[in-house]
């Protein structure tokens, strides 16, 4: 991720592994950067996903970057950690839940003569024709997409497996129709549908291929916050500071009947035949799931790092709202990259009284385009005013906090080294990634292919004779 008038999150290379261990990692890391021309004792920030051989606190490729650089800012991916927060939070949850999503999968996925009577019962109750999906636990999104369309599908679904169990006595059908009749098991449906859109709506916004890290932490709050009022008091929430709420303490709960679960919930508990123990049975696993889903954020993101929290100055919209007189304790975070605090201070003190700089607020520019437009500005000696905050601006505002732009990569890796082209190796791969980034943001029409290029892909001398007999 680089900055050039705006920040901008490019692929680099791949790389032959030697080995999966963390020196292993952190060897083909830093001999890859070097021979792409970078430093990694210039990197300012770095993220990925959870897993120990990244970020365990002995020997990973975190520690062993904070022995060359020390300044070098590490998150742990914010949407690998608040799915795997909810991947915690449904274990609170019968376990039928997710085995009967993958059933109804599994019972269309392989036979269309199922899925050709499954659109006639479609059609006959006017729902959608859309197909059933399946949950790939590996996909941070799709949980919450299957159990959307469950319930989309609902009355179509039990009106088909009623007549599979009817006419065929089928024990995969009889299995799912009696979890789709059971009432508890839409309630908690409901209840998914509408707190993993939650998690969602939050995973979705860091996915951004764009900056972000100045909402970083405003966001995380926010959606906290959210998911604490669900079942905590909201003056306990409002009164305490964020890092001292403690999502277990049961004092601070609202009654388990007024717990917020969703319209949909609440409306089906009030037409619901179910009895008491089993509406009081499903009440208590919802909030063990919020419980969960609260002690897992609070673990997990980083809720407690003041630091994101002073990346807010990077917001243009939130620029006159903004008590900090000085980014002194920013600037202490980036010892190695910050060679004068002093000039960048005075420059951030000067803006907040710059007219120039107003009349550029006025213009609404995204956080990226208004710390370009701010570096232009020129004082009566034809100087740059604040070349050196925008300089720091830019820089931070190309910290990572996620991997999703890499996931990305993996994905198209997989489209291109199949099955078939199981031995194609990571040069060509790379190559071919280099080539659809470049036709993504160049277009192919006006591409014109130098000299080098001719000479390193092609032989000249045919190239010469074919154009010559042409």
């Amino acid at each position: 991720m680089y900055f050039d008038k705006e920040a901008q999150t490019k692929f680099l290379f791949t790389i032959d592994l030697e080995g999966e261990k963390a020196v292993d990692l952190f060897a083909a890391l830093s001999d890859g950067l070097k021979l792409n021309g970078f430093d990694i004792n210039n990197m300012i920030g770095f993220a990925a996903d959870t897993t120990n051989v990244m970020y365990g606190e002995r020997n990973s490729i975190m520690t062993k970057i904070r022995d060359v650089n020390k300044s070098c800012f590490f998150v742990k991916c914010v949407c690998h950690s608040s799915a795997l927060a909810s991947s915690y939070a449904c274990m609170q949850l019968p376990r039928d839940l997710e085995q009967t999503i993958k059933e109804l999968y599994n019972y269309f996925s392989k036979n269309s003569k199922r899925r050709r009577k499954f659109k006639e019962f479609q059609n006959f109750l006017d729902s959608p024709a859309h197909n059933i999906l399946n949950h790939y636990e590996i996909r941070w999104l799709s949980f919450h997409s299957c159990v959307a369309r469950v319930l989309e599908q609902w009355d179509a679904l039990i009106a088909f497996f009623q007549e599979e169990y009817e006419v065929d006595n089928n024990l995969s059908a009889e299995y799912i129709l009696s979890n789709l009749k059971n009432p508890t098991v839409k309630l908690y449906l409901l209840f998914l549908d509408y707190i993993l859109a939650l998690v969602n709506k939050f995973n979705i916004i860091f996915q951004s291929s764009r900056s972000v890290v100045h909402h970083l932490y405003k966001t995380m709050s926010e959606f906290y916050k959210s998911v604490l009022a669900c079942y905590m008091q909201e003056m306990y929430i409002n009164n305490t500071d964020l890092n001292a709420i403690e999502p277990t303490i049961t004092f601070y709960f609202v009654h388990i009947k007024d717990m917020c679960l969703g319209i949909k919930v609440a409306t089906e508990l009030s037409t619901n035949s179910l009895d008491k123990e089993h509406k009081l049975a499903f009440l208590k696993r919802s909030q063990l799931f919020l419980i969960e889903l609260c002690a897992q954020l609070k673990k997990r993101l980083p809720l407690q790092d003041n630091f994101l929290k002073m990346l807010s100055f990077l917001d243009p919209n939130d620029f006159n709202n903004q008590n900090c007189q000085s980014l002194f304790k920013l600037y202490q975070r980036f010892p190695d990259f910050v060679n004068d605090p002093q000039i960048i201070d005075n420059e951030y003190r000067t803006m907040k009284t710059d007219d120039m700089v107003k009349m550029l607020l006025t213009k609404n520019l995204n956080c990226d385009t208004f710390w370009y437009e701010l570096s232009q500005l020129k004082d009566i000696n034809d100087c740059y005013k604040y070349s050196n905050i925008s300089k720091f601006a830019q820089s931070m505002l190309i910290l990572p906090v996620s991997n999703a732009s890499c996931e990305r990569i993996f994905s198209q890796i997989n489209l291109i080294k199949t099955k078939n082209r199981n031995r194609f190796q990571n040069i060509n791969v790379s190559h071919i990634l280099h080539v659809k980034q470049s036709l993504r943001e160049n277009g192919c029409n006006n591409f014109k292919p130098n000299e080098q290029m001719l000479c390193k892909n092609f032989n000249k001398l045919n190239l010469s004779c074919s154009d010559e007999e042409g």
